[in-house]
């Protein structure tokens, strides 16, 4: 392009100036990129566009997803096959801080079958399924025996496994069972065996749902009891006062071990009364604490010493 000094004043002005020195103006035109570019070059440019178009929409999408499960409310319901998720809309306003897991609930007892159920402690530990069985099977058709209250010998080891394992802590000699019959007319005529001698282990029965207690005018508390002694250790010791209709010592619900107290049931009023003018009875070199079963004595040693009441016998 050609242009001259002065140019743009002449044309103001209106004049016309001679001998204006001339200019001349070269421009370089470079070669365009895309025309140096292989093909190679052009085709893989082509692929990485097309790639972030793809992946900007399927973020899009994912967002989209995510806005709309934003609302719902994820939990968790037990069921046979187990946990089992089902998604519910919370209200309006409120969001979910963290998923609830329902807790299993516990099994609820069968009446029915509690009913025809009875409650068999002091049994030996050697004692067995099909030995319980043949003592019991007298007097109907038993449907199940389960054995309870067993006192492992290591604390690591649960009851369940100890009975199964006879893995029995050994300064215990003895645990309970409770055993199912047919019907509850069986139930009631093996109550009968209540205080019978089986295997130098007097028995103690009752039906599982006992809610009837003691006469208390018959009944003796017994404290300071060294924690390994055995129901059989009470019973030879009180049976020289009179006739004993049971003894229940009291024990630890995890560890199956004794409390250190207890209570005797006499068939008579009179042995109590000869074993409170005694009150001399010892067991392991420890003198034993005894008083009358009421709910005056109870109430006291439950505020003194935090233990049960002891009209519970």
């Amino acid at each position: 392009m050609n242009y001259s000094v002065g140019s743009i004043a002449d044309l103001i002005s209106g004049k016309n100036t001679p001998n204006k020195p001339k200019f001349v103006e070269k421009v370089i035109i470079q070669p365009n990129d895309q025309s140096k570019k292989s093909q190679s070059d052009v085709e893989y440019e082509d692929y990485s566009n097309k790639n972030r178009i793809n992946s900007k929409s399927s973020n899009i999408k994912g967002r989209k997803e995510v806005a709309k499960n934003r609302n719902k409310l994820t939990t968790y319901e037990e069921s046979k096959n187990g946990p089992v998720s089902i998604q519910r809309s919370p209200e309006k306003g409120t969001f979910p801080k963290h998923k609830q897991i329902d807790k299993p609930l516990k099994k609820e007892r069968d009446e029915e079958q509690e009913n025809k159920t009875i409650f068999v402690g002091n049994v030996p530990v050697g004692a067995n399924k099909l030995k319980l069985k043949k003592l019991f099977g007298k007097f109907g058709n038993i449907e199940c025996i389960r054995l309870r209250c067993a006192a492992p010998d290591d604390p690591n080891v649960s009851k369940k496994l100890a009975v199964i394992k006879k893995r029995f802590h050994p300064d215990r000699k003895s645990l309970h069972c409770f055993i199912r019959f047919q019907n509850r007319e069986e139930a009631c005529k093996a109550l009968e065996m209540n205080g019978f001698e089986y295997k130098s282990h007097h028995l103690r029965i009752n039906m599982a749902q006992n809610e009837e207690k003691p006469d208390e005018n018959k009944a003796l508390f017994i404290g300071n009891i060294p924690f390994d002694a055995e129901e059989e250790d009470l019973w030879t010791i009180f049976e020289t006062v009179g006739a004993i209709s049971s003894v229940r010592l009291v024990r630890d619900s995890k560890t199956s071990m004794g409390k250190g107290f207890g209570y005797v049931n006499f068939q008579s009023s009179d042995s109590v009364e000869l074993a409170l003018e005694r009150n001399d009875f010892q067991l392991k070199n420890r003198l034993l604490r005894i008083c009358r079963c009421s709910n005056s004595a109870g109430k006291k040693s439950k505020n003194k010493r935090g233990r049960k009441n002891q009209s519970n016998f």
